[in-house]
């Protein structure tokens, strides 16, 4: 299947989604550094749009996944030293396991994960596919955001761990490796 299948509606629901996103994705990077949150509501639109009510689109589920995306969106404000693959980790841990969205909540966590790789100049020209990193071992995928979902340091240092093999996963598996 390729992305011509996907456009004309073939393949499963997630797959359609991942290519409604990536269409968007670099050019969000400029609305990123002033509005994550706008960025990411953005990216949940794009990404639920046909499954969802369209008053639901963007639209955090709950208070409390909200204001766990405003906290995330102060402190992407906040300048820092921290290496972008951590920063992007955990952007992607936090949106995924915030409850904010109860449809889509993975495919709009591994977008804007790969937004700031871009963003931070880890991966600019978005060749590597992190997307196929985390993949690659799903049920290990799982068990490190349930890890960080616990919210220990031990948990978090565990997905931190698991996202740089997939990072490394995700730079193997782009077209430019081979």
């Amino acid at each position: 299947m390729d992305a011509d299948d996907l456009a004309a509606g073939s393949g499963d629901a997630t797959a359609r989604a991942a290519l409604r996103l990536s269409t968007e994705l670099v050019g969000l990077v400029p609305v990123w550094r002033r509005s994550p949150v706008q960025v990411i509501a953005r990216l949940h639109a794009l990404a639920a749009a046909g499954s969802i009510p369209d008053e639901a689109l963007g639209q955090p589920d709950e208070a409390e996944g909200a204001a766990r995306l405003a906290s995330l969106s102060r402190m992407l404000a906040i300048p820092t030293q921290a290496p972008g693959l951590a920063v992007a980790a955990l952007v992607h841990a936090e949106i995924a396991t915030c409850r904010a969205f109860s449809s889509h909540a993975g495919v709009v966590a591994r977008a804007a994960e790969r937004i700031v790789l871009v963003e931070r100049g880890v991966d600019p020209p978005s060749v590597t596919v992190p997307e196929a990193g985390h993949a690659a071992v799903p049920d290990v995928y799982r068990s490190a955001l349930d890890a960080y979902a616990s919210g220990t340091d031990a948990g978090v240092a565990q997905w931190l761990r698991y996202a740089s093999q997939a990072f490394a996963r995700g730079a193997e598996a782009s077209p430019l490796a081979n």
